[in-house]
């Protein structure tokens, strides 16, 4: 077990830079994951939002109709 947490905190030691860069990748990827995701749902929101404003909330709409109809 004292062999095995030596090795890998000499792996660390050796490996600072790849490590930082491998983070910084993570980071960034989850960044831009969740970037992408927002991005979706505001588009999403913003036409719903759109549809509203020019149509209306009604499901339905009678034309052309005068008393007699």
């Amino acid at each position: 077990m004292i062999n095995t947490t030596k090795i890998a905190k000499n792996n660390l030691k050796q490996n600072k830079s790849k490590s930082i860069l491998i983070i910084i990748t993570i980071l960034l990827s989850t960044t831009l994951l969740a970037a992408v995701g927002m991005t979706c749902v505001d588009c999403s929101y913003q036409n719903k939002q759109r549809t509203i404003k020019y149509c209306g909330t009604q499901h339905g709409v009678y034309t052309k109709i005068d008393e007699k109809k």
